[in-house]
């Protein structure tokens, strides 16, 4: 959390330490930082330029200015990555700047323009731009702080590494939705940074009339990390806020709120389990338990005096010991990977060992295979198949069968009727029923029947046809 330099009485005294040397700032460069003093003047110069044309009454609704404050969001600002997030309240023209929106739509937001970046219908305290990971500014105290939080859930929901950062006032750390954004926070273990801009007077009320003991040592109600900064200093907003979102986007805690025994068993465990899969991997988590627990050990005493670094200097320490062991765990393998004496190449002279590899290759000829086939099958007991034989009608019976009934059929009649009677719904049935149609079929072929259908599938109906008739009675 950062705040101005009008702190609580039990912030710690940092007036000694030169940030600019801190690692998160050692590394700009002189163009980087005179752009961000660029940015804190434009945020000046716009302010001052709004105030002027409000005093005009050219700016309609409220006008909150960010002056004195600006090292506070261009510093944060300057630090956001790819999945970051910020949003913030109604004093939120530094940190559009910020993010880098443009100064045109938003001095035409304070116009009332379509223009604007919220197309006018905003105003001071309602810039916006979702493009930019801005969520904007929020005219209802503390109202942003839970947005903030919504912000996170989505970062860690999506597995995106990442963190939201919730700017608010003074004014606003004394509302409720505040504490239960907290809460949530906290139990979630969620990414969002709260940063409590605390300029001593809200809107106008001194913040020891309507503020308890520390605004950032609240957190500690909630088991959160806090950290109070000098927010006039930028080189100091960023150094506080990079081991803040640090420990966020890899959702990580503070050493120091770690109990050391269960450390250490936490590490004895993972130890334990590793050793018995690689034990290279468990001697560098060894080490890197030992580096911890020293680290440890020293925020839990005293402090001596003596030549001794600090322990942020042994935790960079520590960082360049870690890369210098991966690196040489990368030159090892490197190394494994080369040509080796003896297995890849051998020395002028030296006897080459011939490893033999013998593959059996099996042949079976089709007449073995068959064989094989057929030798269970003659070692099984014989049997015999007896095939009862069955009575089919012939197409002979059929035909003598019809002509013997048609001399007694007087008109059409079915050719259901024509079948011989027998029982039973067998296989003789079957075959008199197609020995009977066939037969009907080759008898209209030879002119001595007439066969008649009404329709697909209707009865076949059939009778004498009459030259026969009448031939048959001269």
């Amino acid at each position: 959390m950062s705040k101005k330099q009008s702190a609580t009485a039990d912030k710690k005294d940092t007036s000694g330490t030169d940030f600019s040397k801190a690692p998160i700032n050692a590394g700009l460069s002189d163009e980087q930082k005179i752009g961000l003093y660029r940015t804190m003047i434009r945020v000046r110069r716009f302010e001052e330029r709004s105030l002027r044309a409000y005093q005009a009454k050219k700016i309609g609704g409220f006008l909150h200015l960010y002056i004195g404050q600006e090292a506070v969001a261009i510093g944060c600002c300057s630090l956001m990555g790819k999945n970051d997030h910020i949003i913030t309240a109604y004093r939120d023209h530094g940190h559009a700047i910020g993010v880098g929106m443009e100064m045109n739509p938003l001095m035409a937001e304070l116009y009332g323009k379509v223009t604007g970046c919220s197309k006018g219908k905003g105003g001071s305290m309602h810039f916006f731009d979702p493009s930019r990971n801005y969520w904007g500014g929020h005219g209802i105290v503390g109202g942003q702080i839970p947005l903030g939080a919504g912000l996170a859930y989505g970062v860690k929901y999506k597995g995106l590494k990442g963190a939201a950062m919730a700017f608010m006032g003074d004014g606003a750390v004394n509302q409720g939705a505040v504490h239960e954004a907290y809460n949530l926070a906290a139990l979630w273990n969620l990414p969002v940074i709260y940063v409590i801009e605390n300029n001593g007077y809200s809107m106008g009320t001194s913040q020891s009339r309507s503020s308890a003991g520390s605004l950032a040592k609240r957190a500690e109600g909630y088991n959160m990390n806090w950290a109070e900064c000098d927010g006039s200093n930028i080189y100091e907003v960023r150094e506080t806020m990079d081991r803040l979102l640090n420990l966020a986007r890899e959702q990580k805690v503070d050493l120091s709120t770690i109990a050391i025994l269960p450390l250490a068993e936490q590490y004895l465990t993972f130890i334990a389990s590793m050793r018995k899969l690689r034990l290279e991997v468990a001697g560098d988590y060894l080490v890197m338990a030992a580096w911890l627990a020293y680290l440890k050990s020293r925020l839990l005493l005293p402090e001596l005096p003596s030549e001794e670094p600090s322990p942020v200097e042994m935790a960079d320490a520590l960082r360049f010991q870690l890369l210098r062991l991966e690196a040489m765990q990368k030159a090892s393998q490197q190394i494994q990977a080369l040509p080796q004496l003896n297995v890849d190449f051998f020395m002028r002279g030296s006897p080459e060992e011939m490893k033999v590899e013998e593959k059996p290759i099996y042949f079976l000829p089709l007449y073995d295979l068959l064989t094989a086939l057929g030798a269970p099958q003659r070692r099984r007991k014989p049997e015999n198949y007896n095939v009862t034989p069955s009575r089919l009608y012939s197409l002979e019976e059929s035909a003598l069968h019809l002509r013997r009934i048609l001399g007694i059929m007087p008109s059409w009649s079915s050719l259901v009727s024509f079948l011989p009677t027998i029982e039973g719904e067998g296989l003789e049935v079957r075959s008199a029923i197609a020995s009977t149609f066939a037969a009907t079929l080759e008898l209209v072929k030879n002119g001595e029947l007439e066969l008649r259908q009404d329709g697909s599938f209707a009865p076949i109906y059939l009778r004498r046809r009459e030259q026969s008739a009448e031939k048959s009675d001269t």
